[in-house]
């Protein structure tokens, strides 16, 4: 995934001023604001193609999510989709084979010794590619991840230290049988 070279302003940067007046309304709000909203011209982005896994349907890179109501399947869609990267199997439509990858589950309602992991096993996946998302390290420990406290931060962060090879689960950690 490549990052946008593209530099968004605060209202009240110099910069981003037109005809002597910032384009917040006038007001000059000086040295940035903590919570103060950035904004980007759209005419200013550069637009990139879109690095598909699986072509239309699912991007390299991108948070996926799969949201719906309890017992439509949804576990079972992404259990399918996280066994198909792990193992180079055929996407459903046939197409095409899935480019080996490893891929991190984040889950709000399953747990993942009694239903993604055995999931994952019936899907024939390889375990040694597919990361579930636990948790998040604090100063005081450690904290559940929910979508208010900024999953695409988290996923970004544990796509990081998956490459730089600093993961390290709290089995690791603590000697913990999960």
């Amino acid at each position: 995934m490549r990052e946008s070279s593209i530099v968004c302003r605060s209202a009240g940067d110099e910069s981003h001023k037109a005809n002597g007046k910032a384009s917040n309304g006038g007001a000059d709000t000086g040295s940035p604001k903590d919570g103060e909203i950035i904004t980007c011209r759209v005419s200013d982005i550069e637009p990139q193609p879109i690095d598909w896994l699986w072509e239309g349907r699912l991007a390299r890179g991108k948070l996926t999510l799969i949201a719906g109501d309890p017992g439509l399947g949804k576990s079972q869609i992404g259990i399918d989709l996280h066994a198909r990267l792990s193992s180079t199997a055929y996407w459903p439509d046939g197409t095409s084979r899935a480019p080996i990858a490893n891929s991190i589950i984040l889950s709000a309602e399953d747990a993942a010794s009694d239903t993604l992991r055995p999931g994952l096993e019936a899907a024939d996946a390889d375990l040694q590619r597919v990361w579930i998302l636990d948790a998040v390290r604090t100063k005081d420990g450690k904290r559940s991840v929910t979508l208010q406290q900024g999953p695409r931060t988290t996923w970004q962060q544990a796509q990081r230290d998956r490459r730089r090879g600093n993961h390290r689960s709290d089995h690791e950690l603590h000697g913990k049988n999960r």
